[in-house]
């Protein structure tokens, strides 16, 4: 074992590439493999080309989700976000490709503070997929009930 371990660093060493970097690319490698595996198809219908490429998609978003469900936002009429644990207020960072056409929801995995706090690295998602994936974290309520807590209009989707 020991050996093969210092084949494995020569190896990268020859090849000018940071072993502990690698390795942890392999662990993030193998989670978000556990996280798509937990989306896998359950209809016997044979998927088509598009159908496998829309479901890779929605796979790894959802496989994202999973690890940033704490930081989920949605947009607010005044074209900002707002955060549900929080309920702070973000903007899409220009340089991001969601930047000119914002979805309705989505998650962040790092802030940038600058004249305006900016979310990178985002990600769009569906708001009933919180639900899906931290049951222990959101849950659904009616507006009616939103607005018997709040005492006015509030999210349908609440932190728990």
């Amino acid at each position: 074992v020991r050996e093969n371990a210092k084949n494995r660093s020569r190896w990268c060493e020859r090849h000018r590439l940071h072993a502990p970097s690698l390795r942890r690319a392999a662990r993030v490698r193998a989670q978000l493999e556990r996280a798509v595996t937990t989306f896998a198809r359950t209809d016997a219908r044979p998927p088509t080309h598009g159908d496998i490429e829309l479901e890779l998609e929605v796979r790894v978003r959802k496989a994202l989700l999973v690890g940033l469900f704490a930081n989920a936002a949605c947009r607010s009429d005044d074209g900002s976000y707002r955060t549900v644990r929080g309920d702070h207020a973000l903007h899409i960072h220009p340089s991001s490709v969601l930047f000119r056409r914002p979805p309705a929801w989505l998650v962040f995995h790092d802030l940038e503070f600058a004249e305006k706090k900016f979310m990178r690295d985002v990600t769009q998602i569906e708001p009933g997929w919180l639900v899906d994936v931290a049951p222990q974290f959101y849950e659904f309520k009616t507006k009616n009930d939103v607005e018997r807590e709040r005492g006015g209009l509030g999210s349908m989707l609440m932190r728990r």
